[in-house]
């Protein structure tokens, strides 16, 4: 078969729906010192469950689960996109999930809304690893994860099933409001 080119009028309709489709990137927040804080403090939380959760450790999930949502409270005053996404989070953390299974399911959103929060009020930038968006096409999900060697929390058989989707960038770091 031959492909035949399109041309005439509508021909370039196609390409300016594909880019009328693409999201817009997100606007940057400005949020407070406080802010900020309790951000970092959610990001190092989530990425302790992700730990866990890739080693099947339920106990040490539950806390980094609680500890996540407890942070959630000064975040949901943050106001804008940021406030939107802690309640989310909150939410899904409702009476902390205590079995894998559970956890896991309520991973997946809160892994969304962190993505969500940090496209808006990215962290600190500390000097440790780079932080990214992973997604696994088996489960079709995404979580955030420091480093790019891929540690899948949905299921320990698939440790190593993923992709890194994008690089999570972090703001420099700063005394005071950004």
């Amino acid at each position: 078969r031959e492909t035949i080119p399109v041309t005439g009028a509508g021909a370039g309709q196609a390409a300016d729906e594909a880019e009328m489709k693409q999201p817009a990137p997100a606007e940057q927040e400005q949020v407070s010192e406080g802010v900020q804080w309790a951000i970092d403090l959610a990001v190092a939380a989530y990425l302790e469950a992700q730990h866990h959760l890739t080693l099947d450790e339920a106990d040490g999930a539950t806390e980094a689960l609680k500890e996540l949502r407890g942070l959630m409270f000064p975040l949901g005053k943050a106001g804008g996109e940021v406030s939107a996404q802690a309640g989310i989070i909150a939410e899904a953390l409702a009476g902390v999930p205590t079995e894998l299974e559970a956890q896991r399911a309520a991973f997946g959103t809160v892994s969304d809304a962190m993505l969500a929060m940090l496209a808006v009020a990215p962290p600190t930038e500390t000097g440790e690893a780079k932080l990214f968006d992973a997604y696994c096409p088996m489960v079709d999900q995404h979580w955030l994860q420091a480093g790019e060697d891929i540690r899948n929390p949905y299921d320990p058989g698939m440790l190593e099933c993923g992709n890194i989707e994008d690089e999570i960038k972090p703001l420099a770091p700063a005394g005071g409001q950004r």
